[in-house]
C-alpha cells in the first residue's frame, strides 16, 4: 500500500510504501515493513532531493536500516540527461544471525533510454558509478572487515525496470590490507547471480536486492 502526505501532487510530500507483514514480488523477493520517502520538490528540478528511511523494513529476512539521499544537483550528462547523486548514510543490512554490512558513500546515477521520469524503482532503467565505503561484520567468525567498492564509468552498474537486481556492470573491491577483488554482475539478464573473483578464485554468489 502506498500513501501520500499531504497528497500525490503536492511538494514537499512524504510517500510511505507499506509492505505489511509480507509481500512477495513477481521475481520472488519478499518484503515487509515500510519505506518512507520525503520529497522536497519534483526531482527534475535542480536542488530537489528525496530522503529515504526505513521502518522495521525487511527484504528476504534481512533488516534494512539507515537511509539514502537522492539529489538533483544540476549536473547534466553529455546526452542532456540529469545526473543524480545517491548518497548512502549508514545504510545497514542486518542478517538474521546478527552479521551486518554498513555502507557510506555515493553513486552518480543517470537515466538510460527514453522518458522524462527520474531514475529509480519502479521507473528503473538507469546506470550508476561511484565509490562506497563498507564495514562488514561476520557474526560467526566475529571478524569485522573494511573495504571500498569502486565502479568506473566503463563498468557502470545497469538497472532495468521491473528487475530487483543489478543486471550488468563490474565493481572493484579494495580491502584494508590492500588486496583487491572484482564483482561481475552479469550480462544484462535479470537474475540474482554474480561472480566474485579474489586471489584468482572465482565464485558464483547470490546478490541482494
Amino acid at each position: 500500500m502506498v500513501t501520500y502526505d499531504p497528497g500525490p501532487d503536492v511538494y514537499p510530500r512524504t510517500v510511505t510504501i507499506d509492505y505489511g507483514e509480507s509481500c512477495t514480488s513477481a521475481s520472488g523477493v519478499t518484503r515487509s515493513g515500510k519505506i518512507i520517502l520525503k520529497y522536497s520538490n519534483d526531482l527534475a528540478i535542480t536542488g530537489s532531493q528525496e530522503l529515504t528511511t526505513y521502518n522495521n523494513y525487511y527484504v528476504d529476512g534481512i533488516k534494512i536500516e539507515g537511509g539514502t539521499k537522492f539529489a538533483n544537483n544540476g549536473e547534466v550528462g553529455t546526452q542532456g540527461q540529469i545526473i543524480y547523486r545517491l548518497t548512502y548514510k549508514n545504510r545497514k543490512s542486518i542478517q538474521p544471525d546478527g552479521g551486518y554490512t554498513n555502507i557510506n558513500g555515493h553513486h552518480r546515477v543517470i537515466k538510460r533510454g527514453e522518458g522524462s521520469g527520474y531514475p529509480g524503482f519502479p521507473d528503473g532503467d538507469f546506470r550508476a558509478t561511484g565509490l562506497l565505503n563498507y564495514t562488514q561484520f561476520n557474526s560467526v567468525s566475529g571478524v569485522t572487515t573494511q573495504f571500498t567498492v569502486a565502479t568506473r564509468p566503463q563498468d557502470a552498474l545497469i538497472y532495468k525496470s521491473g528487475c530487483d537486481w543489478i543486471t550488468k556492470g563490474k565493481s572493484l573491491y579494495t580491502y584494508s590490507d590492500q588486496t583487491t577483488a572484482n564483482l561481475d554482475y552479469g550480462n544484462g539478464e535479470c537474475d540474482n547471480l554474480g561472480t566474485f573473483t579474489k586471489n584468482g578464485v572465482t565464485t558464483t554468489i547470490v546478490l541482494a536486492p
